[in-house]
């Protein structure tokens, strides 16, 4: 199972990511996906708060005992 897009995407460098997801969205919805933990696979999603340069993961299990902050 995966998401599977035809859709052309244009990225120029760092965008508001409405695009992005739109997509995501879309494809959820056809798999009724409303929260990352109705995932049903392992997923986990590193992402950067470019203006704190804090970095974020989301996860559809609890991994916190197995990520290292260092």
């Amino acid at each position: 199972m995966g998401i599977n897009n035809r859709k052309k995407i244009i990225i120029n460098g760092l965008n508001s990511g409405v695009q992005i997801e739109k997509i995501i969205n879309e494809a959820c919805n056809l798999r009724n996906i409303q929260n990352i933990e109705d995932i049903k696979i392992p997923i986990l999603i590193p992402s950067v708060d470019l203006n704190t340069r804090n970095i974020y993961i989301f996860s559809s299990i609890n991994f916190r005992n197995k990520i290292s902050d260092k």
